[in-house]
């Protein structure tokens, strides 16, 4: 006969341990989540956890080694980590555990009654290692968590994370889950830095889907193993996962795995007035006296987001850097906000601090790209040199999209309108100078965008950031006409005997006219000008074609530059990419 003691035992097991009753259900379980390796292509559920086990083992120091495993959903591993000779404490939701980590919620109960086993050592002697396993449905803030951890690891030691979380704030709000950037932004303020990191997203949604139907398919059989208020629970809790279930398949959640080690060197966003400490690393690594302006216009007065930066800092000072600036890029015929590589740079002092993904350049632009870029943009991109693209590609998983091309022409080859200056006139053309863009812009980007394929939106606030309001250099628009409607606009500034053009925009209706209208009309404005030095991408091929029958000489960029881009999105790719993306010299970091 089954007591109302019996069934509350029942109840609170399925209740506060959501995939425990695994083990009557199927006989084998192990922990919260399976692990299905790609080159298994059927596997039952308990195997898949045996699978995530062996991952955990694989990277724990070799038994008897002392461990901590702290998590809601850890007693079937428990006795694993034992069987195989560790010695092993453990801790779950427990007044015990939150006395021993925050003696100031000693006073407070949690709902299971599990209690710790064995008792926390003393700094001087250690764990090994320790495992936490879904501990955020014990700690919000896993801040607290990383600074007491940091007492209790033994020299050399270092901690597992496996973890669900989600990928927003709404996410986090309707499913009470981490938000990962959360958990990567509190670990690296603190220091500690990844030697691995998976992500198991497919592993956990499989997860969920085989428990589901495991429930569906022996629901009959739920009534003998659990008193009818139970199978109420379980049922409740079935569809908890369809809903978890549903925000794998779109997205806002996930599940990962880290092994962390304590380091010295912390990773932080920008803070106001980190940018003294930036400017002066940067001057360092770079011996480019940068100005306080330029950096407070490139990082503050973009128009699109502020300051996308993410430091390492040794004590007082900046020795690692990783930055990028919002972009709007017109994709898709629709508007994206996308990222702009920019500044990246170690200090001399500490290129040898780690190596590979745990050099200081590694940890920070994990930092960066997980604070700014996963989840929240479709790509970034930036221009590289092919020998930097090597540790980017292998490192960062970035993606070369195209090669990047000059075009030069000198004054010699330009072929002059001056003689048919009064037949353009009578044709309606004009070609007016301008230091900033007006609303002729907008009205031309509105105009031919399609036309271009995929391309940064070029209105008036852009071109104006980027060019108008630029405080180390004077750049001028050739503004063309045709019966008061705008057909094209060149930019660019005069250095030396060259006139660097950075952007242009024009409608293909008038370009064949209009463009040499623009080139004659600078070279008139500027006399001492001998050649025009301009980055195009290979596309659109109509634009191509005009500037080589203007007589631009076609060459691969001098260094050698490739235009890169890191997806973020899974329907996103190189090709895509590349048959689409009209690009210049002004959309890099370079002009």
């Amino acid at each position: 006969m089954t007591t109302s003691n019996d069934a509350a035992q029942d109840t609170d097991k399925v209740a506060a341990l959501p995939l425990q009753f695994y083990h009557k259900l199927l006989q084998d379980e192990c922990l919260q989540v399976g692990y299905f390796p790609a080159e298994e292509s059927a596997i039952t559920l308990g195997q898949a956890q045996t699978f995530a086990a062996e991952k955990i083992f694989s990277h724990l120091p070799a038994a008897p080694a002392r461990i901590l495993l702290i998590g809601p959903a850890t007693d079937n591993f428990l006795p694993l980590l034992r069987e195989r000779g560790y010695a092993v404490d453990s801790i779950t939701r427990s007044a015990g555990l939150i006395a021993d980590l925050f003696p100031a919620e000693a006073g407070k109960t949690f709902e299971d009654g599990s209690q710790k086993q064995g008792s926390l050592p003393a700094e001087a002697d250690g764990y090994n290692a320790i495992v936490l396993i879904a501990a955020a449905r014990i700690f919000r803030d896993y801040g607290q968590v990383f600074e007491k951890i940091n007492t209790l690891l033994a020299p050399g030691a270092f901690m597992l994370m496996c973890e669900e979380v989600c990928y927003s704030r709404s996410a986090e709000a309707s499913l009470v889950f981490v938000e990962a950037r959360e958990i990567e932004k509190r670990r690296a303020e603190l220091g500690y830095y990844h030697s691995c990191h998976e992500v198991w997203t497919a592993s956990s949604a499989h997860t969920y889907a085989l428990a589901i139907a495991a429930v569906q398919k022996q629901s009959s059989s739920l009534l003998e193993l659990f008193n009818a208020e139970s199978v109420t629970k379980v049922m409740q809790l079935t569809d908890s996962w369809q809903q978890l279930l549903a925000a794998y398949s779109n997205g806002s959640m996930g599940y990962e795995f880290w092994v962390l080690h304590p380091g010295t060197v912390s990773v932080r966003n920008y803070q106001p007035n980190d940018e003294h400490a930036i400017l002066a690393a940067f001057n360092a690594a770079f011996h480019v006296q940068r100005s306080l302006a330029h950096w407070q216009w490139k990082y503050l007065r973009n128009p699109y987001g502020q300051a996308w930066i993410s430091t390492a800092w040794a004590e007082d000072k900046v020795v690692a850097h990783y930055a990028g600036y919002p972009v709007h890029l017109y994709m898709e015929h629709r508007i994206h906000q996308v990222c702009q590589g920019a500044d990246v740079f170690t200090v001399l002092s500490h290129r040898k601090v780690g190596h590979g993904i745990t050099a200081l350049m590694s940890r920070t632009f994990y930092h960066w790209e997980r604070q700014y870029c996963e989840h929240r943009i479709p790509l970034a991109f930036g221009f590289n040199t092919q020998s930097a693209q090597k540790m980017g590609k292998l490192l960062w998983q970035h993606e070369v999209i195209a090669p990047v091309y000059q075009h030069k022409l000198s004054r010699s080859d330009l072929k002059p309108r001056g003689a048919f200056s009064w037949f353009d006139t009578l044709r309606g053309y004009k070609v007016v100078q301008a230091v900033q863009a007006g609303l002729w812009a907008d009205e031309l980007f509105e105009r031919v965008k399609d036309q271009y394929g995929w391309l940064v939106l070029r209105d008036q606030t852009y071109l104006n950031w980027r060019y108008a309001q630029h405080p180390d250099f004077t750049h001028e628009f050739f503004v063309v006409y045709h019966r008061h409607k705008v057909v094209g606009w060149i930019v660019g500034r005069q250095k030396n005997s060259q006139w660097l053009w950075g952007d242009a925009l024009f409608d293909p209706v008038y370009v064949k006219t209009a463009l040499p209208l623009a080139l004659d009309k600078l070279m008139a404005a500027c006399p001492s000008v001998a050649e025009v030095d301009s980055w195009f991408a290979e596309v659109p091929v109509w634009w191509n074609k005009v500037l080589a029958k203007q007589g631009f000489i076609k060459q691969r960029q001098l260094q050698q530059l490739d235009i890169i881009a890191k997806f973020y999105e899974s329907q996103m790719d190189v090709g895509t990419l590349a048959r689409h993306l009209y690009f210049t010299w002004g959309d890099s970091d370079l002009f």
